[in-house]
């Protein structure tokens, strides 16, 4: 991942001081869902993708998902999966909007992001994935508010919790936003983690599966989070 930080980005439709977000997560290629949140998708001012946008599809599959949420809203970022193969990653790149790696600057606020998971560096262990995240490290701002994409969720929170009633997310991406602190952290991954936790003054949330139906929506405004839930499509 390089860095890269781009002010002024094409992702903004009120042209307000109040930034609002929707995230969808695990699309899985549910182009059925994306049309089902038309409504939700066109009224954001930017639209996240927390990553496997595929079911371990290709970059055909990514952009029939993309394409459709361009539909809705043209004011689209991304990252991809573990379920997305690696060409998802680099037709996020040429399309102009993968996050991970970069740094896009929208009413004050920095996105920036995590993609994949520790699934998909399973081999390499949590050690390897630390790495990952201190390469997203490097693209947060020093000051100023920062909203966090990811798609493995932070270790320990309601958003990494299994059925089992085991923590299964990244160590080193809760060391992550416990030094940096930032407004959000979008994630998903995780199914059965549907929920919002807190990590300092860090608000996780992970809205399960845009294909079950959900979704979160933010709207933040002069550094601060003004609203933060999970919602479910009509």
């Amino acid at each position: 991942m390089s860095g890269h930080v781009q002010n002024n980005p094409p992702v903004g439709r009120t042209g307000s001081s109040v930034l609002t977000i929707v995230a969808v997560a695990d699309i899985h290629g549910d182009i059925e869902a994306v049309r089902k949140a038309s409504g939700v998708l066109s009224a954001a001012d930017v639209v996240l993708l927390a990553g496997d946008l595929t079911n371990f599809g290709n970059k055909h599959d990514a952009a029939r998902v993309v394409t459709e949420v361009r539909k809705h809203n043209p004011a689209v970022l991304a990252i991809a999966g573990n379920c997305d193969l690696p060409e998802v990653d680099g037709y996020l790149i040429k399309e102009g909007i993968n996050l991970d790696g970069n740094c896009v600057i929208k009413e004050g606020i920095a996105l920036v992001a995590l993609g994949w998971s520790l699934i998909y560096v399973a081999e390499l262990g949590q050690r390897r994935h630390k790495r990952f995240v201190e390469k997203a490290a490097a693209t947060i701002p020093q000051s100023g508010p920062v909203v966090l994409l990811t798609h493995q969720p932070p270790f320990g929170t309601a958003t990494d919790l299994v059925p089992s009633g085991s923590h299964v997310g990244s160590r080193s991406l809760r060391s992550l936003i416990e030094r940096t602190q930032p407004l959000i952290c979008f994630t998903g991954h995780i199914h059965e983690g549907r929920g919002v936790d807190q990590i300092g003054v860090t608000k996780v949330i992970n809205p399960g599966p845009l294909s079950a139906g959900g979704y979160a929506y933010a709207e933040v405004s002069n550094g601060q989070v003004e609203v933060l839930e999970i919602r479910d499509v009509k």
